[in-house]
């Protein structure tokens, strides 16, 4: 009878913490270069914004493995696609004022950028840094 109950708990404890390593366990880079490599550019207009707008809403993570969430699941897209690990990323060269757009992703190695459209490692960016909040310091410094 101790038994029973202790593997009856261990199964409980298991469901419970399940969750968590399901949606939390972030990818390696190995394993965002493996989806870009076989999901290079899907949307393929050119449009980077595009490009990671779509990865934004059309992939999940599960495990730490990156999948584009099917058409069939029936269920509300937001309880995956609140996983996906990809980000937006604007670059902005000050000597040309071009600005770029391409997504970074946390990983277990460090923070990465890749270009959405082809897939390419572009660089490496501090991971205590908010890009979002450099980039609109970037913004403002532009415009001063």
């Amino acid at each position: 009878m101790k038994n029973r109950t202790l593997i009856l708990n261990l199964i409980l404890i298991f469901l419970l913490i399940s969750p968590l390593f399901m949606y939390f366990v972030t990818p390696t880079k190995a394993e965002v270069e493996r989806y870009f490599e076989e999901n290079k550019c899907t949307y393929c207009s050119g449009d980077v914004y595009g490009e990671v707008y779509r990865m934004r809403r059309d992939t999940g993570m599960l495990f730490g493995q990156i999948f584009d969430i099917p058409i069939w699941y029936l269920l509300p897209k937001f309880t995956l696609y609140s996983t996906t690990p990809f980000n937006y990323y604007h670059d902005i060269s000050h000597g040309e004022d071009e600005f770029h757009t391409y997504t970074w992703v946390d990983t277990r190695e460090g923070r990465f950028v890749y270009n959405a459209v082809t897939g390419e490692y572009v660089k490496e960016i501090d991971d205590k840094e908010d890009p979002t909040k450099k980039w609109i310091d970037d913004m403002d410094k532009s415009f001063k």
